[in-house]
C-alpha cells in the first residue's frame, strides 16, 4: 500500500530529527557528535572491540600510532609523524608528535605508547597474536619509541594502525564509559 502523502508534511519533522544527529554546534567549548545506535554496543575497550561499529567509535575517541589509507593501501602518520623500519623488518623506530594532548590535559609521551603496546600483549587482548613477537620496547626519549621484534614481520606497522592500538594514557585506569585518549571526541 502506498499513500500519496504530500512531501511537505514530512519536511519540518525530518529537518528537526536530522538536526538532532551528527556534529552539533559547540556548547561549553565542546563539539558533540550524536548518532543513532540501534543495538547495544559490545565493547569500547580497544583490545576487546571486534565489531566495525565499535571500531569506528574507538577511532573517533582516540588515535593510533599510524593510520591506514585503505583506498591507497598506504600507511600515514598518526601519533607518529615519522618512522623508520630496518631492512630485516625487526626493528621499528617511531618519532612522536610532541604536542599531542590527552583529554585530561597531559601531553602524550613514548611511555603511553609503551603502556598501550604492553596492554595489547595481555592475555585477554584480541590483538595479542599480532603483538606476540615484540621482544623489547625502548623509550630513549619522551617522543621516540623503538620496538624490537623476535622475528621479522613486514606487517607490523599495519597492525599499529588498528583501532585496537589507540594510544591510551599510562597514568589513568581505562574506563570504557569515560574515555581519556587523544581523539577529536571524548
Amino acid at each position: 500500500l502506498q499513500l500519496d502523502i504530500p512531501k511537505h508534511w514530512f519536511d519540518k519533522g525530518f529537518t528537526e530529527i536530522q538536526s538532532m544527529f551528527g556534529i552539533q554546534p559547540p556548547t561549553n567549548n565542546q563539539v558533540i557528535l550524536r548518532a543513532i545506535i540501534r543495538r547495544k554496543l559490545t565493547s569500547l575497550t580497544p583490545t576487546h572491540a571486534a565489531v566495525s561499529r565499535e571500531s569506528f567509535i574507538i577511532k573517533q575517541l582516540g588515535d593510533s600510532l599510524l593510520n591506514y589509507d585503505s583506498s591507497q593501501h598506504t600507511l600515514l602518520p598518526g601519533i607518529a609523524h615519522h618512522w623508520q623500519v630496518s631492512g630485516d623488518t625487526k626493528h621499528f623506530t617511531f618519532f612522536l608528535r610532541n604536542s599531542v594532548q590527552f583529554h585530561h590535559g597531559r601531553t602524550l609521551t613514548s611511555q603511553d605508547v609503551r603502556f598501550t603496546l604492553e596492554r595489547a600483549c595481555s592475555a585477554d587482548s584480541i590483538v595479542k597474536w599480532q603483538m606476540k613477537d615484540i621482544e623489547t620496547i625502548e623509550c630513549p626519549s619522551d617522543f621516540i619509541i623503538s620496538i624490537h621484534l623476535k622475528k621479522a614481520d613486514p606487517f607490523f606497522c599495519r597492525y599499529l594502525a588498528m583501532c585496537s592500538l589507540v594510544i591510551l594514557p599510562y597514568d589513568v585506569s581505562f574506563n570504557e564509559k569515560q574515555w581519556i585518549a587523544t581523539g577529536p571526541f571524548k
